[in-house]
């Protein structure tokens, strides 16, 4: 069980992950979430002892919400919200905190950017073109949270 430092977050997609994470993860992963640094909220970021820090980016969508992927930057979504890339949004979350550690400590970590789909499976993420977003080897599906060995695999 990973160990958890904030309280489940209220929005649904987050709430999953949040409890796969809580469940999942091996006991000296540590859970942080919807922290800020630089005034930029991420959704976690994990510490993994001996190997770095995961900074995962949650959407919340499932298949049917969106509408489409115009180009490399934006998701059209159901409800006519405009979205820009997930995983550029963990990049620069990444690089805050990079910049943050370098900084405030003199350190260099390790931090590696995820983006998580915790309704979409693989496939739903290829249908709806969400490829030209991230590589599936940045990228959390449905499935990938259900599967506590395919989960340790990723972040490790």
């Amino acid at each position: 069980m990973g160990k958890m430092i904030d309280q489940k977050p209220s929005h649904e997609g987050e709430a999953v992950v949040w409890e796969c994470f809580r469940q999942n993860l091996p006991r000296n992963y540590i859970v942080y979430n919807t922290r800020s640094v630089n005034t930029w909220e991420y959704d976690f970021c994990i510490m993994a002892e001996n190997k770095g820090l995961f900074v995962v980016e949650v959407k919340g969508w499932n298949p049917d919400f969106i509408v489409s992927v115009n180009n490399s930057r934006k998701v059209m979504l159901a409800d006519g919200k405009i979205c820009t890339n997930p995983l550029n949004q963990a990049r620069r979350y990444r690089f805050d905190l990079i910049n943050y550690f370098n900084r405030k400590l003199g350190i260099n970590p390790l931090v590696m950017h995820f983006v998580c789909y915790p309704f979409l499976s693989e496939d739903d993420y290829k249908a709806k073109r969400l490829d030209a977003l991230s590589d599936p080897k940045e990228t959390l599906f449905k499935e990938d949270l259900e599967n506590v060995a395919l989960l340790g695999s990723i972040l490790k």
